[in-house]
C-alpha cells in the first residue's frame, strides 16, 4: 500500500528540518536524500497536482547530493515557504564561502553604480520623533500595516530595533546581460533586470525523458538579451507578460547552445523601483509567514509575506532611522578598535556597495556581538564570585591513600590541575573553573580527587552529566577509580570509600530517573540527610526536590549541553554557592573558549598519561569485508574489538535496535564462530556493566555497541574501532571514540566507513586520518562545519552570535580587552554617557527571543 501523500510530506518536511538542524550535510535519510525522493517521485506520478507543485518549487530538478550545502539550503527554504510550512527553521549555520556572493571561477563584482560611497543620508543628523524611539513596535514604521506588523510581530520582530537588526540571509548581485559569462558564473545565484520581449509556454524533455511544461521567455536591457527558462513551472507564463519590467534571480548555464538563465524567483517592478539596477547588491531576507487575520478573502493569499514587502519594509525602516540612530558603542573604543560607526554598518550589511564594504560593516557587527558578550561574561563571572562559597580544605593523607592506589602516576597536567581547584576551594569565593582535554587525558581523576577532598572536609559534591547514560559510565567509571578502596553497601548504586586515616568511609551515589521509585528514595533520602558525600546523576540533581543540604563542589560534564539557568539554580540553593568545576572532554580553540567560556578560569590537560598509537583509515562500505577480516586477524593475536553503530535520528531506541540487528547479523553471518556481545543504552545499569565487565575480562571477542562506550570503557586490550556510518557522527566525537582504542601495549586501529559519497563527507573523515591531535581536529572541525554552528548556540547562556566568526580572532581579543578596560572604570556600567550601551546590553542578553534567520555570513 503506498502511503498517503500527507504522510510524505510530514517526512519530507522532517527530513528538512533535520538537514536545517546538521548543517545540510545530506545525512538526514540512510542511503542520503536522493533516496528518498526518487522513491517518491515515482510514487507521485499518481497524483499529478501535487508532483507539479514540487517540481515548480525545484525539488527534483537536480540531484540532491550534487549540490553544494549552501544549494540544498536555498532549496529547503524554497520548498518550505512554498508548501506553507511556516518560518523556516534556522537549525545549524554551513559553512560559509570567504564572501558571499562568491563566483566560482572568476565572474568579477559588478560595477557599482553609486558615485559615492556612502549615502548622503547617513550623514545627517535627524531628531527622533515625539513618543517615538528605537523600541517602538513596528507600526509606526511608515508603511506597515496592521497585516504587516502582526507577521512581523510573530516572527518576534516587534519593534524598530528588531526591524534594523534583522538581516539579510544573503546578497544577490545583479548584472548587466552583457557580463554575464556561463563559465565564470557557474554555481553563482545572479540576479539581472530588463523588460520581457516575449514569454511564452514550454514543454522540455528532462534527462531522464520526462515532459516538463515549463516557461521560456527573452529578457533584455540595454547590453544584449537572455534567454530566461523556469522549468516545469507553465504558470509563469500566465503570470507574465512581454513589456514588463522584471528583476529575475538564477543560475547561468548553457541549455541547447544557448546562454539561458535558470529562474529561481521573479519581481514584477513598478514605476520608479530605482534600486534594481546593475552594481546592486539585492539583499535576501529569511521568510516571514503571514499573519491570518481570518477574513475569507485572504484564504488565497501566499502564506508568508513576499520578498519585496520584507525588502520594502526594512529599507523604509533604515532610511527613516538610521539618521536618528546614535551610536551605543563609545566613541573612544570606535576610534581604538578602528571599525566603522553603527549607521554605517547596518546599511552597508543591508545595502552594500561591494564585497569590501559589506565586510567592513559585517566586522563592526561582529564586533558588536564579541564586545557585548564579553561584557555579559565579565560581569557574570563578577556576580558569581561575589556570593560566598565553603572553604573546603580536605584530608591530604586521605587523598594521598586515593593516589597512591591508583595503578598509574598522575601526568604533570593532571598534577598542577588538581592543585588548582583545591587551591579555587580553599577560598571564600566560588570556584569557576573548565577543565578540558581530550579522552584519555584523565579529567575524571582529577575531578574525584576534588570530590573525595570536599567530602573529608565535610562537604557534598555532585556530578552531573548530560544524560543518564553518560552518568552511570561516570558512575561506574569511579567504582573502577576506587579500585579496592570501595565497596557496595546494600545496594550497586550506593558504595563506601575507605580512605585510611581518615576516620569514616566517603559514601558515593548514583541517581537518576530510570532507578526504581524505592532505590531514587533510599539515595535521595541519605542526601537530605547528608549522608552521601559524593552523589553522580542528570542536571536534575540541582532540582528542587533534590535536597542536597552541605553541596559544597558541583562537576558538569560537557558545558556546552548546560545552561546558564542551572548555574542560577546552583546560586539559589543556599546562602553559600557551591564550587563549580566544568569538564570538557571536546578540545576547544582558545578562540572559541573564550567566546563561551570567558567567564570561567581553565586548565587544559595536554598530555595523555599513555601516549596512544591509534592508526585511522577511511573506507567505504564495498570494502566492509577486509575490515572484517582484519579484525579476525586481530583477534586471532588476541586483541578485541569494537563494532559501533549510529544514533538514528538522535533517537536512543532506534539506534539500540539498529545495534542489536548489527549484533544479530555479525554474530550469524560474519563471526559465528567468535564470541560477540552488545551494548546500548536502553540496557539496564545492571546488564551493562556485565556486559562491560566480560569484554574487559576478556570474556567477549568483539563488542557490538552505540555510542554509549564514548565515556567510561578502558579496555586496554581492545585494538580496534570500526565506525559504521561514520559521517553521521561530529569530528570531536569521532575522535574522542577512537581513543577507546589502542590504550594497552598494542597499538590501536580505528576504521571509519562511510556511506556518503561526496567530497564534503570524505574532506571531513580524512581530517581524523591525518590529524592525531584532539586540539587540531577540533579545529578543522570549525572550518569544515562553519563556526555559526559552534558560536550559533544558547546553552552557554549567550544570544546566538549571527554575524561574529571564529576567525575573527583579532576582533574577539580586543572585544576582550576594551570590555576589560571599560568594566574596571565602570563596573556597573552607571556613568551617564554609558547609558545607550547598557540599554544595547540588556536588548542583547534578550537575543534569545530575536527572531532567528539562518547563519548570515
Amino acid at each position: 500500500m503506498v502511503p498517503p501523500a500527507s504522510s510524505k510530506l510530514e517526512a519530507l518536511r522532517g527530513i528538512l528540518a533535520l538537514e536545517a538542524k546538521k548543517g545540510f550535510p545530506d545525512r538526514a535519510v540512510a542511503g542520503g536524500v536522493d533516496r528518498f525522493l526518487e522513491a517518491w517521485r515515482r510514487e507521485l506520478e499518481g497524483d499529478a497536482p501535487l508532483r507539479q507543485r514540487l517540481e515548480a518549487l525545484g525539488l527534483f530538478r537536480k540531484p540532491y547530493s550534487a549540490l553544494t550545502p549552501h544549494e540544498r539550503r536555498d532549496l529547503a527554504e524554497r520548498v518550505w515557504e512554498g508548501m506553507g510550512w511556516g518560518p523556516f527553521p534556522a537549525g545549524t549555520a554551513v559553512s560559509a564561502p570567504p564572501a558571499e556572493p562568491r563566483p566560482s571561477v572568476a565572474l568579477p563584482a559588478p560595477p557599482s553604480p553609486q558615485k559615492e560611497e556612502w549615502p548622503p543620508f547617513l550623514q545627517e543628523e535627524r531628531p527622533m520623533p515625539r513618543g517615538v524611539s528605537l523600541g517602538s513596535p513596528v507600526r509606526v514604521v511608515p508603511g506597515v500595516g496592521p497585516v504587516i506588523a502582526a507577521s512581523l510581530e510573530q516572527a518576534g520582530i516587534t519593534t524598530v530595533r528588531h526591524l534594523l537588526h534583522f538581516l539579510p540571509r544573503k546578497h544577490i548581485p545583479i548584472f548587466a546581460v552583457a557580463d554575464l559569462v556561463p563559465e565564470q558564473a557557474a554555481g553563482q545565484e545572479v540576479g539581472v533586470v530588463g523588460t520581457l520581449w516575449e514569454v511564452r509556454p514550454v514543454v522540455i524533455t528532462s534527462r531522464e525523458g520526462r515532459s516538463l511544461p515549463s516557461t521560456e521567455a527573452v529578457l533584455g536591457d540595454e547590453t544584449g538579451n537572455l534567454r530566461v527558462l523556469w522549468f516545469n513551472q507553465e504558470y509563469v507564463a500566465k503570470v507574465l507578460e512581454a513589456g514588463q519590467r522584471v528583476f529575475v534571480t538564477g543560475y547561468l548555464d548553457v541549455f541547447a547552445g544557448r546562454r539561458t538563465l535558470e529562474a529561481q524567483s521573479f519581481e514584477v517592478l513598478e514605476e520608479g523601483e530605482g534600486v534594481f539596477r546593475p552594481g546592486v547588491w539585492v539583499p535576501v531576507y529569511p521568510s516571514v509567514r503571514r499573519a491570518r487575520a481570518g477574513a475569507k478573502r485572504e484564504g488565497r493569499l501566499p502564506d508568508t509575506l513576499s520578498p519585496k514587502t520584507v525588502r520594502r519594509v526594512v529599507r523604509t525602516a533604515l532610511e527613516t532611522w538610521l539618521p536618528r540612530l546614535h551610536d551605543w558603542l563609545p566613541a573612544e573604543v570606535v576610534d581604538k578598535v578602528g571599525v566603522l560607526g553603527l549607521r554605517y554598518a547596518l546599511w552597508g550589511y543591508h545595502y552594500p556597495a561591494g564585497p569590501a564594504q559589506r565586510e567592513e560593516a559585517r566586522r563592526r557587527l561582529a564586533f558588536n556581538e564579541f564586545f557585548l558578550a564579553q561584557l555579559l561574561l565579565l560581569q557574570r563571572r563578577h556576580a558569581w564570585r561575589e556570593a560566598p562559597a565553603p572553604v573546603i580544605q580536605g584530608d591530604r593523607r586521605a587523598l594521598e591513600t586515593f593516589l597512591d592506589t591508583l595503578p598509574f602516576r598522575l601526568t604533570t597536567g593532571q598534577a598542577k590541575a588538581l592543585e588548582e581547584i583545591l587551591a579555587d576551594m580553599a577560598q571564600a569565593k566560588p570556584m569557576s573553573r573548565l577543565l578540558q582535554g581530550e579522552v584519555g587525558s584523565g579529567k575524571t581523576v582529577v575531578a574525584l580527587a576534588s570530590m573525595l577532598m570536599a567530602g573529608t572536609a565535610g562537604w557534598q559534591s555532585a556530578l552531573m552529566a548530560p544524560t543518564e547514560v553518560l552518568a552511570e559510565q561516570h558512575f561506574l567509571t569511579i567504582r573502577r577509580l576506587l579500585g579496592g578502596l570501595a565497596h557496595p553497601l546494600d545496594e550497586e548504586y550506593v558504595l563506601g570509600v575507605y580512605l585510611p586515616p581518615h576516620p569514616r568511609p566517603l559514601v558515593v551515589g548514583l541517581l537518576v530517573g530510570s532507578m526504581r521509585s524505592r532505590e531514587k528514595g533510599d539515595v535521595q533520602e541519605r542526601l537530605a540527610q547528608g549522608a552521601v558525600d559524593i552523589v553522580v546523576g542528570t542536571h536534575a540533581l540541582i532540582q528542587e526536590q533534590v535536597l542536597i543540604p552541605r553541596l559544597g563542589l558541583a562537576v558538569i560534564d560537557e558545558q556546552h549541553r548546560f545552561g546558564v539557568l542551572q548555574r542560577r539554580a546552583l546560586r539559589q540553593r543556599g546562602e553559600q554557592v557551591p564550587h563549580l568545576l566544568v569538564l570538557s572532554a571536546t578540545p576547544i580553540p582558545r578562540s572559541l573558549a573564550l567566546a563561551l567560556y570567558g567567564d570561567l578560569d581553565q586548565s587544559v590537560l595536554e598530555e595523555l598519561p599513555n601516549p596512544r598509537r591509534v592508526t585511522t583509515r577511511r573506507i567505504t562500505s564495498e570494502h566492509l569485508p577486509q575490515a572484517y577480516q582484519f579484525i579476525r586477524q586481530q583477534v586471532a593475536q588476541g586483541r578485541q574489538a569494537f563494532v559501533l553503530c549510529p544514533l538514528i535520528e538522535e533517537s536512543e531506541a532506534l539506534a539500540a535496535r539498529s545495534a542489536q540487528e548489527e549484533h544479530e547479523r555479525l554474530s550469524r553471518q560474519v563471526f559465528p564462530d567468535l564470541r560477540v556481545g552488545l551494548l546500548h543504552g536502553r540496557m539496564a545499569l545492571r546488564e551493562k556493566q556485565a556486559v562491560m565487565e566480560r569484554f574487559r575480562k576478556g570474556e567477549l571477542d568483539i563488542l557490538v555497541a552505540t555510542p554509549v562506550i564514548e565515556v567510561g570503557i578502558d579496555v586496554p586490550n581492545a585494538t580496534v574501532m570500526l565506525v559504521l556510518s561514520a559521517e553521521r557522527f561530529g569530528l570531536a566525537e569521532l575522535h574522542q571514540l577512537r581513543g577507546r582504542v589502542g590504550r594497552g601495549r598494542y597499538p590501536g586501529y580505528c576504521i571509519l566507513v562511510s556511506e556518503d559519497p561526496s567530497p564534503q563527507a570524505r574532506e571531513r573523515l580524512e581530517v581524523l586520518v591525518r590529524e592525531s591531535n584532539g586540539f587540531r581536529v577540533a579545529e578543522e572541525d570549525l572550518r569544515l562545519r562553519g563556526e555559526g554552528e559552534v558560536l550559533g548556540t544558547r546553552q552557554s547562556g549567550l544570544p546566538t552570535f549571527r554575524v561574529a566568526r571564529l576567525e575573527d580572532r583579532d576582533l574577539l581579543a580586543l572585544a576582550r580587552e576594551e570590555a576589560q578596560r571599560l568594566l574596571e572604570a565602570y563596573p556597573s556600567l552607571d556613568a551617564p554617557h554609558l547609558a545607550p550601551l547598557k540599554e544595547e546590553l540588556a536588548f542583547f542578553l534578550k537575543g534569545a527571543e530575536r527572531p532567528e534567520p539562518p547563519e548570515v555570513s
